[in-house]
């Protein structure tokens, strides 16, 4: 088995490739079977394309969906990990966009992967019948003794000092949810309390430089307890984890915290740190080795009966491997794709990316590499170099469009700029109408963005032949309030 990991860039210091496919790969090889992390710029222009399975991870816009195309062209296997939960939110306006790439590159989809049940659950309702795998983030073995020591020691001294060393680690924002130190700030009471005669707590957060903005800093300082800010790196995390009494770690019970992963309260304790986790119970699984509440965490620091100590270290070894042992997941893995039924090729015809709001210059040059035509709608921005772009009166076309377009059409009469080397084809030539420039804002946006959106897809469906494949392109939500009517706009040939 040939399994490509296929990323926006290769950064084994991102978490998700650092703790799911880096952990992952070596004990997935010393099973016989391949990983590789690729970026998507090397793929999608590759003729050979020669591994069995590809995994599209974080690559939420159109150049996944084009190499989709080309893949399922080949006969592979196609999936995307589903490890956030930016789909479900159907009321969310600012995930319009995010949506209907969903929708696009579903039908190409021959497996998904996840993380954790909840998110299992709402892939049955996203993807019903689409096979689909649970993988755990597999964690870093661990010393047996080392961490018994280290357990004993950190709660001998923080009974001998009365100080109570509290660790808060993990990114600490995301672009559109109240995460991470928000989450840490709502609690902070939880950690006032645990500061009484005698205790006295230090709270260390260690956590990205883009999360501490003015307002988290303000919230931080109100608290109420000494706290130092460290910026976050692999290393720092495992020193301080092997010099905290506990790791402090909240979860809000927002949609999108609760399908989060395991990943921290393992870190913590496979290091061998005591975990006090408070409101959603997102660790349950490993309950037995955790805390949720203050009190009782304190009671049995006082009683030198800690729930993570030498004594116990047996059953969580076995808790934790059910829940990320690498050797585990990948033969889980490799079983998943052992029982996938072998993929039917889709047809491998024309397609071309239709450009909206949104556009970022890379997307459209890496839709070009793929051998797509580029399609700029009136309202897409920036002067770039698409293969068609739509005007109100015109269309304008480059020589590789000009060439794919319907033979009827071969006579047309076309204005050649010899500038450019392209052609201007009239629509009122065409006989089609012309099309009407809608402004960016306004209470109509939405109605005449959908307006503009459907009066281009019939233009191309006149120019290009009906096998040719139309793929909607945003980057961002075109509107920040209501619905966009997006949902039914998966632009295939004539309908």
């Amino acid at each position: 088995m040939r399994l490509a990991i296929v990323l926006p860039k290769v950064d084994v210091a991102s978490a998700g490739t650092r703790i799911r496919y880096a952990r992952l790969q070596a004990a997935f090889e010393d099973l016989g079977h391949t990983l590789t992390l690729n970026t998507l710029d090397d793929l999608i222009a590759d003729p050979a394309l020669t591994d069995d399975a590809y995994l599209i991870s974080k690559i939420r816009d159109v150049r996944s969906v084009v190499l989709a195309h080309r893949l399922r062209a080949a006969g592979k296997h196609v999936g995307i990990d589903i490890f956030d939960d930016y789909y479900s939110h159907v009321d969310d306006s600012r995930f319009v966009h995010v949506r209907t790439w969903f929708d696009q590159i579903a039908p190409l989809l021959t497996f998904a992967l996840t993380s954790t049940a909840r998110m299992e659950m709402r892939l049955e309702r996203l993807l019903p019948g689409l096979p689909r795998h649970r993988l755990n983030d597999p964690f870093t073995p661990w010393d047996h003794d080392s961490v018994a020591k280290r357990c004993a020691a950190a709660a001998q001294e923080a009974r001998h000092s009365r100080t109570l060393r509290v660790l808060w680690f993990g990114i600490g924002n995301n672009p559109h949810f109240s995460v991470g130190l928000s989450d840490l700030c709502n609690y902070g009471h939880v950690l006032r309390e645990l500061e009484r005669a005698p205790w006295r707590v230090e709270l260390t957060v260690l956590t990205n430089r883009r999360a501490l903005t003015a307002d988290i800093l303000t919230r931080l300082a109100r608290i109420g307890v000494a706290t130092r800010i460290e910026i976050w790196s692999e290393a720092r995390e495992a020193e301080l984890l092997g010099a905290t009494t506990l790791a402090f770690l909240p979860v809000n019970a927002q949609r999108f915290s609760t399908t989060k992963s395991l990943n921290r309260a393992v870190t913590a304790l496979t290091a061998g740190a005591q975990v006090l986790s408070v409101g959603f119970p997102l660790y349950a699984d490993l309950d037995p080795f955790l805390y949720r509440d203050g009190d009782a965490f304190l009671a049995d620091l006082e009683a030198d009966r800690l729930r993570l100590r030498e004594a116990t270290l047996p059953g969580r070894d076995a808790a934790l491997a059910e829940c990320g042992k690498a050797s585990t997941e990948a033969a889980a893995l490799a079983t998943f794709f052992a029982a996938l039924p072998e993929p039917a090729p889709l047809a491998d015809g024309p397609f071309a990316v239709v450009f909206g709001r949104g556009v970022k210059p890379d997307v459209v040059a890496a839709v070009a590499r793929g051998g797509g035509l580029t399609v700029a709608t009136s309202l897409a921005p920036g002067k770039l170099a698409y293969d068609v772009r739509v005007r109100d009166k015109d269309v304008v076309l480059s020589a590789a469009a000009a060439a794919a377009l319907r033979p009827i059409l071969s006579d047309a009469p076309r204005l050649l700029d010899d500038n450019s080397g392209r052609s201007t084809l009239a629509l009122t030539a065409l006989g089609l109408p012309v099309l009407r420039r809608i402004p960016a804002t306004g209470p109509h946006a939405f109605a005449l963005y959908r307006a503009e959106v459907t009066r281009v897809r019939a233009v191309l469906a006149e120019l290009f032949e009906p096998s040719t494949t139309f793929i909607l392109s945003e980057q961002k939500s075109p509107f920040w309030a209501g619905k966009t009517g997006l949902d039914d706009l998966h632009l295939k040939g004539a309908a």
